[in-house]
């Protein structure tokens, strides 16, 4: 059984962004709970037109 070099570097770098992607939608859902809080502790002034939804 041979693995092909180009199938097994399609995988590796498949996995690669798959993961890159969910690292980013957990780093970003982290952050806006992280500003969520700091408004309704009070440390952040509500900026609704400045923060995408």
């Amino acid at each position: 059984m041979r693995i092909r070099p180009k199938a097994f570097a399609g995988q590796v770098i498949a996995d690669l962004l798959l993961v890159s992607l969910l690292a980013v939608v957990t780093g970003l859902i982290g952050l806006r709970s992280v500003v969520r809080g700091a408004r309704a502790v009070g440390i952040l002034p509500p900026k609704p037109s400045s923060v995408a939804c």
